[in-house]
């Protein structure tokens, strides 16, 4: 499963198709194609097969709230490498950020708070 933004802003989900130098989401119901939408390609996110804290599906490009190994609290992106996903950690002291790779186990201190493309001066903010 798949989300992008249209061109008129509207997020949606389901399966990615790429066609010429675009790409379009495609809702499925079942074997149904019920439409498709054309996004922006770097908008588009992988759900990453984990959901946060509050049982929302986590996305490649969400940022979200995480309490890290060292038990501090820190802000990050979500980084979908397509094997595996981790939260890179954003700003503050470069020394005391910790990276955290993302497991069914780990994600009940996790929060989504937002994403690149929706809240880029969340992230601005904190480099």
């Amino acid at each position: 499963m798949f989300r992008g933004k249209t061109y008129d802003g509207d997020w949606v989900g389901g399966d990615l198709i790429h066609a010429g130098k675009g790409m379009s989401i495609v809702k499925c119901d079942t074997f149904v194609v019920e439409s498709s939408c054309e996004v922006i390609p770097e908008s588009v996110g992988r759900y990453i097969g984990i959901e946060d804290k509050l049982k929302k599906d986590i996305y490649g490009n969400d940022i979200v709230k995480y309490i890290d190994g060292m038990r501090v609290p820190q802000i990050g992106l979500v980084v979908d490498l397509g094997y595996m996903a981790y939260i890179e950690a954003v700003g503050g002291d470069e020394e005391g950020n910790q990276d955290l790779e993302l497991h069914p186990f780990n994600c009940d201190n996790v929060e989504i708070i937002g994403n690149k493309f929706d809240n880029p001066k969340l992230l601005k903010s904190l480099t």
